[in-house]
């Protein structure tokens, strides 16, 4: 924040007293009681009052009241006097209760009992060597020094005993105020006393002055003296001057003077409030010889006054507590000679005159010997309205636009007007500009008019016309609120929705995002960025990148275009009006005050490098009247020829003076106050490094604060209780962190500051602070607990082994059994699955064994009639070869059928050889029974692949009814280790699933052969030499729904009956017991393809 620095830390005299910032506070912000009797300032800096409902200690923001309550060392809540001395000690004077001490956070009291004078102290003053002076009401003076008390009354001369007011002056000397008269004492030291003189002081008549309310010196050494009904007296080396002020302090009291660091003298009195005075000339005595006198809160008591350490005037009143300090900003309104505090417009002519306009009429402001002179301007003067909207002005003339009266031209004392009759859009008049052409642009709310700078020049008034532009050429709206000529010839116009550009008669209009509500306020840098205040946010925008562009965002940031908002840093979205001040500060007036930012900002912003923007931001604390600026027509703020800026308000006109700012780059120094713990307050000293918490805190609150009187609500806190906290919490501007269940232990908690302009602290304030445990909480409590849950832990733990080891034992046994039983119940499941596979090719394989038996037996029958033949042959050849029995014989072959031996002999070795093809047969058959069947033994063997493939496959064509080809494609594989049931086992299931798959198509009346192709390989598994087994049919495939479940346990598709959706499981556990992998192909989907993989060697 930028804050004034001229004038060193005093109040500007130029101003007057309504333009100061004024702060008030009674009891319905905080004090106790609203009769300030006097105000001191620490060297931390807390401002302190006294009232008669105790002491008050404030921070700009909080009230902290000292009274019997809280601090049982005030002896009496009435505060009459109090006074901060060189050893960092506050003293507190009371009414009734004696003299109260604060040191380093403790409060002490010092009463009659220790040798007070009296009990009511009135005043206090520091001397040289630090001793205190103290003033009673009825006891006289007394000293104080290193706990001695010396008292000084009638018997050393002080005839009066009733102090009113005590003073020590740069030279060391003591002035005493009494009820009966001004007394002094030439030294201050406690160790000279015995040898002081009082001198008492008569007034300027000879007579003795009586009832001395107040004392002070003034910077140049003279002494300004308050009475009670005589007025103020100023003296120095004997010689006495008296001021009068407009006749009111010659019969009131005066109870308070106060001199600031430029000489002014600021003077509280009884009923007739607050005055300043302003010393313009010294006489040859030192003394002021004419003044003048500014006054406020004349209907008031001015109990007491103090200047603090910024220059700021702290004012105790009987109606409460008020402060005047210097704000950035001077406001004048009525109080000054304004004709109305509602502005609109401001304009400087050539003479460096100012011209502003209001609902009062237009006002002129010139200034004589450092003061403003008014001159208002009405339709007495030939204005044609007295409401005035907008100004624009000329080296030889001053264009004054009006609310319903037109145009105004005003040359000299000559006003000439123009209405809607000579081509204006309307006679409210808006907004008023000249382009480089020399063509004057007049915004109205029925359009924006053009007069050519030709007939400005020659055209006599009444004949002058006016060109007209509204919406039905192409404006956005009628309704014109600025003007901006620009160096490239063209204007540009802001309406009540939307931006404009005319160039040559063209009009070019941006209505949409950023410009789709109020353009208030425009302003070019350069000749390629337009800034635009609207009332939704400033738009920064390249021109040229604009005027290529029709469709506007809401929202964007870039170099062509960026909308801030107070999303992203900006203090209000409404800007009125937009100046810039070298070298980078935009200022803008808004409802919400006056602000700025800076161009340099919003570039980082727009780089990504900050996250916002910071806008530093003025109101009634910074002396504007109202934060309510006015806008929404042109010229409602300037900067004038010396580089003031003036801004138009709603309470007046309000001037800014940039050069005499300075940043405000003050490091606040944050102040940890009191602790809150269950309901009781801990104060934390100044010096204190830490504070105790008793055991079992639940509820910890710690309030803090830091000192910035002129911008106390601005002030930013973070904080964080270390030990407990990992990162620092950001409070705002809250003054109190609260925690609940700290547990015990030390912490450190620390709290940072920041001022209006953001700067934080370097380093926190901090205080540790102890919580204290229980017992049953402390270490040692905790060892003895883990010692005795050691030795019950260990003891438990021996008989919880014993326990266990026996459950072991038993567990054992149990798994023992239950391992066998589980082997024996799932090489069962295997041999069941066998059996109901081998039940399913039951009736299949009986047909196949009974076609050959059949035909055995069929054959039986002609091997016994060739037996009979051969029977009665060997009987003829045992009786030799004779003719007959060779005939014989011939007849017997004959009668069998059979035309020789050796066609005899042939068809029965063609007999026999056919028993033994049947024969082998069935063998076959049984013996690939036998083979699947068995159950198996518990011993790995070296496993033939293709012999368990083959006897699988002739089990299967022996059952099979259906026309199905195997189709082996058989390479060179090695044995694999295993069981060789089991293998055949998963060769038997994928198998009899393929030949199920095939049936499946000829149930859905596919007639056609069906094929499985079997193939062995060698392949690598888990990096180790093994073999694959692929077997895959064109059956009716497998539902993509069902492919992840073949392996599930009972998944089946098949009807009630058709199996029990084992075969699968069975054949998965088998082959991760063989270390192998059987899957389903995903690459194949038209037929169904499992592949099986085996190690060739046992793990």
């Amino acid at each position: 924040m930028l804050r004034p620095t001229a004038h060193g830390l005093a109040l500007d005299p130029q101003r007057t007293l309504s333009q100061y910032v004024q702060s008030s506070w009674t009891t319905e912000t905080g004090l106790p009681q609203n009769t300030i009797h006097a105000i001191a300032q620490s060297h931390e800096g807390y401002i302190f009052f006294g009232t008669y409902e105790g002491l008050v200690r404030f921070d700009g923001v909080h009230f902290t009241v000292f009274d019997r309550r809280n601090t049982p060392q005030l002896l009496n809540n009435g505060i009459l006097s109090l006074l901060y001395t060189r050893d960092s000690t506050l003293w507190i004077g009371t009414n009734g209760g004696g003299l109260t001490r604060l040191h380093r956070g403790l409060f002490t009291t010092i009463d009659i009992n220790s040798g007070l004078p009296h009990r009511i102290v009135t005043a206090i003053a520091e001397g040289e060597d630090g001793t205190l002076w103290i003033g009673t009401a009825g006891g006289g003076l007394a000293a104080y020094y290193k706990g001695e008390i010396k008292v000084i009354s009638t018997d050393q001369g002080l005839t009066q005993l009733t102090v009113n007011a005590l003073c020590v002056t740069k030279s060391g000397m003591l002035w005493i105020g009494t009820n009966g008269g001004l007394f002094s004492i030439p030294g201050s030291r406690f160790s000279d006393i015995s040898g002081y003189t009082v001198t008492r002081h008569s007034d300027p008549n000879g007579s003795s002055l009586t009832s001395i309310q107040a004392i002070t010196e003034s910077p140049s050494g003279y002494m300004l003296i308050g009475t009670n009904g005589s007025g103020v007296y100023t003296y120095r080396h004997g010689a006495w001057s008296s001021i009068t002020l407009r006749g009111a302090l010659t019969v009131g009291a005066v109870y308070a003077i106060r001199s600031d660091p430029d000489g002014s003298v600021w003077i509280g009195t009884s009923g007739s409030g607050l005055k300043r005075i302003a010393f313009i000339q010294i006489n040859s005595e030192g003394l002021p010889q004419s003044y003048t006198v500014d006054e406020a809160f004349t209907n008031q008591s001015v109990w007491s006054l103090f200047v603090d350490r910024d220059g700021h005037i702290w004012i105790g009143t009987n109606g409460g507590l008020h402060r005047l300090m210097n704000g950035p900003f001077t406001t004048y309104t009525t109080q000054d000679g304004l004709p109305d505090d509602y502005i609109r417009a401001v304009a400087m002519d050539r003479n460096n005159d100012l011209w502003f306009g209001s609902r009062g009429g237009l006002t002129r402001m010139q200034w004589a010997q450092g003061k403003p002179v008014w001159r208002t301007f009405t339709p007495k003067d030939g204005l044609s309205n007295i409401s005035i909207l907008s100004l624009f002005s000329e080296p030889d003339q001053l264009w004054v636009g009006t609310y319903g009266g037109g145009l105004n031209r005003r040359s000299g004392e000559q006003t000439q007007v123009y209405t809607e009759s000579h081509g204006l859009g309307s006679n409210v008049i808006r907004a008023i500009a000249r382009d480089v052409y020399g063509n004057l642009w007049v915004g109205t709310s029925g359009g924006i008019s053009m007069a050519l700078a030709p007939d400005l020049k020659h055209a006599q008034p009444h004949n002058m016309l006016f060109r007209k532009f509204t919406s039905r050429d192409g404006l956005s709206n009628d309704h014109v609120y600025t003007i901006l000529p620009d160096a490239d010839g063209s204007v540009w116009v802001g309406t009540i929705s939307g931006l404009n550009r005319i160039s040559e008669g063209r009009i070019q209009t941006w209505h949409s995002g950023a410009f789709s509500s109020n353009i208030l306020a425009m302003f070019l840098e350069g000749d390629s960025v337009l800034w635009v205040g609207t009332d939704g946010g400033l738009v920064r925008v390249n021109k040229s990148w604009l005027i290529k562009n029709t469709k506007i965002p809401s929202q964007n940031k870039s170099s062509e275009l960026t909308i801030l908002t107070v999303n992203e840093g900006l203090h209000s979205d409404k800007i009125f009006t937009i100046l810039f001040k070298s070298p980078c500060d935009l200022w803008m007036s808004s409802n919400r005050g006056v602000f700025m930012i800076c161009k340099d900002q919003v570039a980082a912003f727009i780089r990504g490098e900050i996250p916002t923007v910071h806008s530093s931001y003025y109101g009634i604390e910074d002396g504007l009247k109202t934060i309510q600026c006015n806008g929404a027509s042109q010229s409602p703020g300037i900067i004038g020829s010396d580089g003031t800026m003036w801004f138009a308000t709603a309470g007046g006109l309000s001037s800014i003076k940039t050069e005499s700012l300075t940043e405000n780059a003050q490091v606040l120094i944050p102040i940890a106050e009191y602790i809150i713990a269950d309901q009781k307050q801990y104060w934390i000293p100044a010096d204190a490094s830490s504070i105790d918490l008793p055991p079992g805190t639940q509820h910890v609150e710690l309030h803090y604060t830091a000192l910035d009187f002129a911008e106390a609500s601005k002030i930013r806190f973070q904080y964080r209780l270390d030990g407990l906290d990992e990162n620092w919490h950001l409070a705002g501007s809250r003054r109190v962190a609260y925690y609940t269940n700290v547990p015990p232990g030390s912490y450190a908690f620390e709290v940072k500051a920041a001022s209006a302009m953001g700067n934080w602290s370097s380093k926190p304030a901090a205080i540790r602070i102890h919580v204290q445990a229980f017992f049953y909480q402390t270490l040692w409590f905790y060892a003895l607990c883990a010692v005795l849950a050691a030795v019950c832990a260990w003891g438990l733990y021996h008989w919880r082994v014993r326990v266990l080891t026996a459950r072991q034992r038993e567990l054992q046994k149990i798994i023992t059994q239950r391992t066998t039983e589980l082997k024996e119940s799932q090489a069962q499941l295997v041999h069941s699955e066998k059996m109901a596979a081998l039940g399913r090719m039951v009736g299949g394989i009986a047909h196949e064994v009974n076609n050959p038996l059949t035909f055995i037996y069929g054959n039986l029958h002609f091997l016994h009639a060739h037996q009979a033949t051969f029977r009665q042959l060997l009987k003829l050849i045992e009786q030799g070869g004779t003719a007959e029995q060779n005939q014989n014989m011939l007849k017997i072959l004959t009668d069998a059928g059979y035309a020789s031996l050796d066609e005899a002999v042939d068809e029965t070795v063609t007999l026999i050889d056919q028993f033994k093809h049947g024969a082998d047969r069935i063998r076959n058959i049984v013996i690939s029974l036998k083979h699947f069947a068995s159950v198996e033994s518990s011993e790995d063997e070296s496993v033939d692949v293709h012999e368990g493939l083959e006897a699988t496959i002739k089990l299967l064509q022996a059952q099979n009814q259906l026309p199905i080809e195997y189709y082996k494609d058989f390479n060179d594989i090695p044995k694999v280790h295993g069981l060789s049931g089991e293998i055949n086992q998963v060769f038997m299931n994928v198998l009899i699933n393929a030949v199920q798959a095939i049936e499946g198509q000829w149930r859905k009346g596919v007639t056609r052969s069906g094929h499985i192709r079997i193939r062995t390989e060698s392949c690598r598994l888990h990096a180790k030499e093994a073999i694959r087994i692929r077997i895959r049919d064109d059956g009716e495939g497998i539902a993509e729904e069902h492919r992840s479940k073949i392996f599930d346990p009972f998944f089946t598709t098949r009807t009630v009956g058709k199996g029990m959706g084992l075969g699968l499981t069975v054949c998965y556990g088998i082959i991760e017991r063989h270390k192998g992998r059987i899957y389903l192909n995903p690459d194949q989907r038209e037929e169904t393809e499992i592949i099986i993989e085996l190690p060739v060697k046992a793990e």
